[in-house]
């Protein structure tokens, strides 16, 4: 009985000191995460939770609001807010940190610290707190003297805040083209007009993206025309700014984007100066969503933008054969001359004499290339001639045709204004598509004919892939 008590005391004791011990580190971390929290100059406001914030200066006031959940710069001027700059703005404030006490005291002198007629002021509301900094003059090592509400007391803090509170209105003005929220399933039909008056136009159908208008009909790539359509709805300007008369217009030289939902007119309509001035980084830019403003954009920007219908055709599509059904492969290019012929898992050469020379393992790689080749140009409409310098027949065992694909030597275009470098490539035609196309010049030796027969043996006076 006596040991049990003294065991219950040793119990009750250990308990006690668990919770003081509890107790103790508990007061330490709030004691901790308080003063943490008067060091922030925000006194711990979260930036998510901000919904005003005004930055004054001696010649003006900046006022941002969020008004269901949307920012908007409200003063000096009245337009959508920038959500990317002003974040960035919110939680670099955020985490900025008082830097030291300089003095305190109810009746402390703040003309020696340009606390009296302060240069900026900053007022951040979230709710029913709200912070007040005045920023004075600079300290001996850059950092700012400062004075926030309801303290007495003056602080240095870092010279971040230069930074932070000096920026135009302008810089949080949105800079999106297209401030109004689509879903991409809502676009129907797209039109790119260019500057030499030229129209194309690509639409939905119950077949996909087509080509409606201006440009060869050949199948779209439905993921690059909605990459499109995700590069126009986030394409941000530099800056932007009031359009006066002179830039309300742009000269005749220009490329539009149009986009419809529904109807004939352009729910959205896109005006890009395609005469940019010399060594410029940057052109301007007109949209019906913001008809009274002017945008500059960067050149990069602008060319992601500059698409013609040979960004948007399916150059897959000429190469997509079923695989599985191939039992039979023909090849006449230069001197090879030869068919295989699939027994099982192994192809066989039909002519004895090349069997034990013929790599089997090999024309699978060749296959499977081909099968994911990728044209680099779509021409006119037009059948495979008769004759071509090269030509490969895949047929199932019944001899009904899988795949063809013929192509010529290689042709060089000169540079023009447009393409600014030499391109070379193949013709080419295959029997998915009734479209001439271009294959790039190593797409051939990629295909390494010449490995079908192995090294070592017999082969073919000429190379399987011809030299242009």
């Amino acid at each position: 009985m006596k040991s049990f008590r003294l065991t219950l005391v040793a119990a009750i004791f250990v308990a006690a000191l668990v919770a003081v011990t509890l107790y103790v580190d508990k007061r330490e971390t709030r004691q901790t995460e308080m003063k943490e929290q008067e060091r922030s100059i925000l006194k711990g406001i979260k930036a998510e939770d901000i919904e005003r914030v005004e930055v004054a200066n001696r010649a003006s006031t900046l006022v941002l609001e969020k008004k269901e959940n949307r920012w908007q710069v409200t003063a000096p001027i009245q337009d959508a807010g920038d959500p990317q700059a002003i974040e960035t703005l919110l939680n670099g404030i955020e985490n900025e940190k008082v830097v030291e006490t300089v003095i305190e005291g109810a009746n402390v002198d703040l003309k020696p610290y340009g606390l009296d007629q302060p240069v900026l002021k900053l007022r951040v509301t979230a709710g029913s707190q709200s912070v007040e900094l005045k920023i004075g003059a600079k300290a001996y090592d850059n950092n700012l003297y400062a004075l926030r509400s309801g303290e007495p007391r003056v602080i240095l803090v870092s010279s971040s805040w230069d930074h932070f509170l000096s920026k135009l209105p302008k810089e949080f003005r949105d800079k999106h083209l297209i401030r109004s929220p689509f879903q991409l399933t809502e676009i129907q039909r797209i039109t790119l007009s260019y500057p030499d008056k030229s129209l194309t136009e690509l639409g939905r159908t119950s077949e996909g993206w087509q080509v409606l208008r201006g440009a060869e009909k050949f199948p779209l790539a439905k993921d690059k025309v909605e990459a499109y359509l995700e590069s126009i709805q986030g394409l941000r300007a530099q800056s932007v700014e009031e359009a006066d008369k002179k830039q309300a217009t742009l000269s005749n030289r220009r490329l539009n984007v149009g986009l419809f939902k529904e109807g004939e007119k352009p729910t959205f309509s896109l005006d890009f100066e395609v005469e940019a001035k010399k060594d410029a980084s940057s052109i301007r830019a007109l949209s019906s969503d913001a008809p009274s403003l002017s945008f500059e954009v960067a050149l990069s920007a602008f060319n992601s933008i500059r698409k013609s219908s040979q960004d948007f055709y399916d150059k897959k599509k000429p190469f997509q054969f079923d695989l599985n059904q191939v039992s039979r492969v023909k090849i006449n290019v230069g001197s090879l001359k030869a068919e295989f012929v699939k027994k099982g898992e192994e192809w066989q050469a039909s002519d004895p004499s090349l069997q034990n020379k013929f790599d089997s393992s090999k024309l699978n790689e060749i296959l499977k290339k081909l099968n994911s080749v990728e044209a680099v140009r779509i021409f006119e409409v037009g059948s495979m001639p008769a004759n071509t310098e090269g030509r490969l027949l895949l047929s199932k065992e019944n001899g009904e045709r899988v795949f063809e694909l013929g192509w010529n030597n290689v042709v060089t275009e000169k540079a023009t204004a447009h393409d600014k470098v030499e391109v070379s490539y193949r013709p080419a035609w295959t029997s998915v598509t009734n479209h001439r196309i271009a294959i790039a010049d190593g797409t051939l030796r990629n295909f390494d004919l010449d490995g079908l027969l192995k090294t070592g043996g017999e082969r073919p006076a000429a190379s399987a892939t011809p030299k242009p």
